[in-house]
């Protein structure tokens, strides 16, 4: 059987808390920038959370309206940018 690209397994249990984590923090360095006015706001991940669930934060917040990349920095550490 083939596979949709809409069709994805769910997040683990595990994967949903580093979800949840991460929107919080992610929430909290965005209303910061806001206030502000900051053109751009970073947020650096911490390196045990999994491209899967980066793709699904970023995914997150494409559908609320920013426009976010991912960032690979081997001396500082990776992150993702919002505008």
């Amino acid at each position: 059987m083939v596979i949709m690209p809409n069709q994805r397994e769910e997040l683990t249990e595990e994967e949903k808390r580093q979800v949840k984590t991460l929107e919080t923090a992610i929430d909290e360095i965005l209303i910061q920038g806001m206030k502000d006015e900051k053109r751009y706001m970073s947020y650096s991940y911490p390196k045990e959370i999994t491209p899967r669930v980066i793709n699904y934060v970023q995914e997150m917040y494409k559908k609320a309206g920013w426009k976010i990349r991912s960032v690979a920095d081997q001396r500082d550490g990776d992150y993702l940018e919002f505008r």
